[in-house]
């Protein structure tokens, strides 16, 4: 079991897995959460909605998060290596030190506004 919680602490979601990790998680909604450091490698997240959320420290390598929404979201320092990242919205996100990588796919990825650079790490 899981629990997602806010950025108060409070319990927003239970969720009845032992991880996020490659988990499907399609068109959750994790809007205003406290993801610090979580493991979402190899998780299906096309068009979760991560938006107002931290996620810094977060690993998302080799997940699926095409049309997801990280708008105004704290991102900071996540691994996103591998990722598909097609039409993914960071809209107005902080993405400082957020590693990229030639297998990242960022086709149609929106960014306006984003604090902050992508660290792209070539092998």
């Amino acid at each position: 079991m899981i629990a997602v919680k806010n950025l108060n602490g409070e319990i927003l979601y239970k969720l009845d897995i032992d991880t996020l990790a490659g988990a499907d998680l399609r068109r959750f909604n994790f809007r205003k959460a406290n993801l610090r450091g979580q493991n979402f490698s190899g998780t299906n997240l096309e068009r979760a909605n991560f938006s107002d959320a931290d996620a810094s420290d977060a690993n998302f390598s080799n997940a699926v998060l095409n049309n997801a929404s990280f708008k105004n979201t704290n991102i900071q320092n996540a691994d996103m290596r591998g990722a598909d990242l097609e039409r993914a919205n960071f809209e107005n996100a902080n993405i400082s030190g957020v590693k990229i990588n030639g297998k990242t796919r960022t086709f149609k990825m929106r960014a306006d506004g984003a604090k902050g650079e992508f660290n792209v790490i070539y092998p």
